[in-house]
């Protein structure tokens, strides 16, 4: 699943709500209306997760709700995952052996993503950008590609001048470490502290700024 930043807007859920509170919509209406009020916050998980429960005792039938099942997995994932140093080790595309461990003391970003992923490939410039300015500062980028062609994950690096080292498995949404790390949806930055700690699992907001503070910690 291609990933979408969740938009919440106080106009927009005062109008589910009323949706979901008249008397005249239909079942469908207001299930749709109940998905969107649970989507709309995802930004805080705690309440998400309750909202979600709710939402799929009262629509369980809900074709959309396989949607908020990946969001559900996404949260459980992103708290298990900052409990404790993350165990990153694998052989780049370059045949230059990663191992996360070794890079204790500089900030790494850890970038799930595919060529084919649209909102993936236009993150590109700003982390590049990011990349070019605070590599001498102790920041590295880790890249794990969902593709299944190495040929066009190749071709897209050097052409989007992308130096850092790449993972490839060629296995899709089966691979190993977005299956290890239960990764639904892409583009997912995670941001690894300089003693190996997951603090952060969407760095595409203000990416230059936390990568900064995280280097003057």
């Amino acid at each position: 699943m291609v990933g979408m930043k969740p938009v919440s807007d106080a106009g927009v859920t005062q109008g589910l709500s009323e949706i979901l509170e008249a008397p005249d919509a239909d079942a469908a209406t207001k299930g749709f209306a109940s998905f969107l009020q649970v989507m709309a916050a995802v930004g805080n998980p705690g309440e998400f997760q309750k909202m979600a429960e709710t939402h799929k005792k009262a629509h369980p039938g809900l074709k959309e709700n396989r949607q908020i099942d990946s969001q559900l997995k996404t949260a459980e994932t992103d708290k298990r995952i900052k409990e404790k140093p993350l165990k990153l080790t694998f052989t780049s595309t370059e045949g230059k052996v990663i191992d996360l461990a070794k890079m204790r003391g500089k900030v790494v970003l850890v970038d799930f993503w595919a060529t084919w992923c649209d909102p993936c490939v236009a993150e590109i410039p700003n982390v590049a950008k990011t990349y070019e300015k605070l590599y001498g500062k102790g920041f590295e980028i880790v890249g794990i590609s969902f593709d299944q062609d190495e040929k066009k994950l190749a071709a897209m690096t050097k052409e989007k001048s992308m130096p850092w080292p790449h993972y490839f498995d060629g296995q899709g949404w089966k691979n190993k470490f977005g299956t290890e790390f239960g990764i639904t949806s892409i583009p997912r930055m995670w941001l690894v502290n300089k003693q190996g700690m997951v603090v952060d699992t969407d760095g595409r907001d203000d990416l230059e700024a936390k990568i900064e503070k995280l280097l003057a910690e």
